[in-house]
């Protein structure tokens, strides 16, 4: 599946009010892709959406008004990819968000704890969203490093 517009999106949002597209910065979005991906991404899947959009020149997604001409854009999403791949073996992250598919597999599950926190405080203390689309309530499915499946869900 191809992510290209969605990373694009989120990176430019985020520099768009740097002065400058240097390598640092550049540097410090691969980092971030790797160590926080994107929703329901893995590093492969930003990456490889990155690369494959590149090679074949996608167009540039536009909701974020940038400064820099397209050329400029294209060479530090370039940068991003260059020092993704410079830092392989990617880190293996601690938890990863999983899409609501997988709500179905908490179908018999027990609760086998209770958080006196709310939603937006555990949102705050994973850096993850709690998805709200659910008639059920607010909930959050996370695969630990050990391939356990934990699900937080709201009263």
């Amino acid at each position: 599946m191809d992510y290209w517009t969605g990373i694009v999106q989120r990176i430019f949002y985020r520099i768009q009010f740097e002065p400058e597209l240097s390598p640092k910065l550049a540097a410090r979005i691969a980092t971030a892709l790797l160590v926080e991906p994107i929703e329901y991404l893995t590093a492969a899947d930003e990456y490889r959406s990155l690369a494959d959009g590149l090679r074949r020149r996608a167009p540039l997604p536009t909701p974020v008004q940038m400064r820099q001409p397209e050329d400029v854009l294209r060479h530090f999403l370039a940068q991003v990819v260059e020092n993704m791949d410079s830092m392989r073996p990617w880190p293996t992250i601690p938890y990863a968000p999983l899409p609501a598919d997988y709500l179905s597999e908490f179908g018999n599950a027990r609760p086998i704890a209770r958080l006196a926190l709310t939603v937006n405080q555990v949102e705050g203390r994973l850096a993850r969203g709690f998805n709200r689309d659910s008639e059920d309530g607010p909930f959050l499915l996370l695969r630990m490093s050990s391939g356990t499946i934990v699900g937080f869900f709201s009263p």
